[in-house]
């Protein structure tokens, strides 16, 4: 089977296993949902910029890399699940959800920008607009070390309509992300949707 048709079997056939273990289960299995270890437990209402639901250790690695790596829909719908679960009346409080940006070479290499399908996934579940507010930066973060991320991060920028910035005054915005590694991307992000009016947080699925 061919990556697209895979894609669109996991899409609208999801499989009965477990997306970490890939033992029989209706969604993740009971031993595997103990390995996912809180990094946090506070309200997105607090006087925070964001927080980050679990530490990215061996389940949780495993749950991110087969929806990224290997285009399992399921493993993704396991992730809005339990963000859902968590924290759905506090996303459901802001006005919009945006994601952070993927690089061009991610997206063409995976079919799919993944930040986004999460997003409006999760975005669906608490009836919010999900929009794209970002161009990405010139290189994949993932290659680069932490000071070349943060230089990397600086071309991130706004996405114009209609050759004017996006009016974001006033607007409660929630950048979703699968993992907050050295926080360039996201602080980018945040720094803009400030600049323009906006009050931002974020929330991503783990952190290192």
């Amino acid at each position: 089977m061919n990556k697209c048709l895979r894609i669109l079997s996991d899409f609208f056939f999801p499989n009965l296993t477990c997306p970490v273990c890939r033992e029989y289960s209706e969604g993740l299995c009971i031993t595997c949902h103990k390995g996912f270890v809180r990094y946090d437990r506070e309200a997105l209402a607090e006087k925070k910029k964001g927080l980050s639901i679990y530490r990215y250790q061996h389940e949780v690695i495993t749950l991110i890399s087969r929806y990224k790596k290997k285009s399992q829909f399921f493993a993704m719908e396991t992730m809005v699940e339990l963000v859902l679960d968590s924290y759905q009346e506090d996303i459901a409080k802001f006005d919009l959800i945006s994601f952070a940006p993927s690089s061009t070479s991610s997206i063409k290499k995976l079919g799919f920008d993944h930040g986004e399908l999460l997003a409006k996934k999760i975005a669906a579940g608490v009836n919010l607009k999900c929009r794209g507010l970002f161009l990405p930066p010139p290189k994949e973060q993932k290659v680069l070390d932490k000071e070349q991320r943060l230089l990397n991060a600086k071309g991130i920028s706004l996405k114009k309509a209609k050759g004017k910035k996006i009016s974001l005054q006033g607007l409660k915005i929630l950048i979703i992300d699968d993992v907050y590694t050295t926080g360039s991307t996201l602080e980018r992000c945040l720094e803009l949707i400030e600049l323009n009016g906006g009050l931002p947080k974020y929330l991503t699925i783990s952190r290192l």
